[in-house]
């Protein structure tokens, strides 16, 4: 027996989903990151931004760029868009990135946003904010205060 967990509101497109054959794959449960280290990275964000002149979210995607997890798949040419529209649709951090063409397909990166990430994860984003937050002279919490606020997101989980 397998239980299906799902939102409420996506109870619909799951029950249309297992009405067909599925695919079943199991892997490791990750942990959730706090919402207070998703606050913490938000500020962090908010400051970069008004020192560079660009907005939080863009500072936000610069850095799940540049710090973030991602995959690379082979894409027809004639799909990409869809991939694409489907792919970003899922949120802020869900970036598309060609990394290459040829002629009968295109090597696509896929970047996950934050909202999936586990500890590790989030605290490697907030790491790299933090970083370019000290780079110019901003205040931001010390390395010993950021171990506190993940460890607070530990005990919470519990």
């Amino acid at each position: 027996m397998f239980i299906v967990t799902t939102p409420n509101n996506k109870m619909d497109e799951t029950l249309k989903l297992l009405a067909k054959p599925c695919e079943l794959i199991l892997q490791p449960r990750k942990e959730k990151r706090s919402l207070t280290a998703n606050s913490y990275m938000w500020l962090v964000c908010e400051k970069l931004a008004r020192v560079e002149g660009i907005t939080k979210e863009e500072v936000y995607r610069i850095a799940i760029h540049d710090v973030g997890v991602w995959d690379d798949i082979a894409v027809i040419p004639e799909g990409y868009e869809s991939i694409k529209r489907n792919w970003e649709r899922q949120g802020l951090g869900w970036i598309v990135e060609i990394t290459g063409k040829y002629p009968k397909f295109w090597e696509v990166r896929l970047y996950t946003g934050s909202s999936v990430y586990d500890k590790r994860q989030m605290a490697r984003l907030i790491d790299q904010l933090v970083y370019e937050a000290e780079n110019h002279n901003l205040d931001v919490m010390t390395p010993k205060e950021r171990s506190l606020l993940l460890d607070r997101w530990e005990k919470d989980k519990k």
